[in-house]
């Protein structure tokens, strides 16, 4: 009866459901599997793109800093720096090889300066010995005055101590009067 056709119900709804829950977790796991995979080309993709502009960046700043090394040990001769970007690292690379040849035109024009100053240092040469001159005469008489003032400092302490003594034999004067009375009383 009735009770049959419950359980074969129920059988039934109880297969439906255990099938519906095998199909959703095959389904779970194609969608990880699926998952890990967009995961992994992602990250694939990722990294690359990551190393490309890493080693974009990286070189030409690598270059600035060798060009920065060499300026610093004089070395002017560089003209430009390549880089064909039109970003910051760009302007930058174009800044430090304006940098460059400005200081390029820069020591052109002191070297030039220093050959007109060595031509007109020769009469300045007579002027210096002169003034050399001058200037140990000042320091032999600077000499006696620093001695003199050393001397007249060494007297001073001698007084400063003459007087401590006197002070210290005062107050001993004075303890004793005070004494005396006190025992006068």
């Amino acid at each position: 009866g009735m009770e049959t056709l419950i359980d074969s119900f129920t059988d039934f709804v109880a297969a439906q459901i255990e099938q519906q829950i095998a199909d959703v977790q095959s389904a779970q796991k194609n969608a990880r599997i699926v998952l890990f995979g967009a995961n992994f080309l992602i990250l694939f993709f990722a990294i690359g793109a990551a190393w490309f502009l890493a080693r974009r960046i990286s070189q030409p700043v690598g270059e600035m800093a060798k060009t920065a090394a060499e300026v610093a040990q004089g070395d002017l001769r560089k003209d430009q720096i390549c880089y064909d970007g039109n970003n910051e690292i760009g302007d930058m690379a174009i800044s430090m090889s304006g940098m460059v040849q400005s200081l390029r035109k820069m020591v052109d024009q002191i070297t030039e300066s220093g050959k007109s100053v060595a031509s007109a240092s020769e009469p300045l040469n007579a002027v210096s010995q002169q003034s050399a001159k001058a200037a140990q005469e000042i320091a032999g008489t600077t000499g006696k005055m620093a001695e003199s003032a050393s001397q007249q400092t060494e007297e001073m302490n001698q007084v400063v101590q003459i007087i401590h003594q006197m002070v210290l034999h005062i107050k001993e004067a004075a303890g004793n009067t005070d004494v005396l009375a006190q025992n006068a009383d």
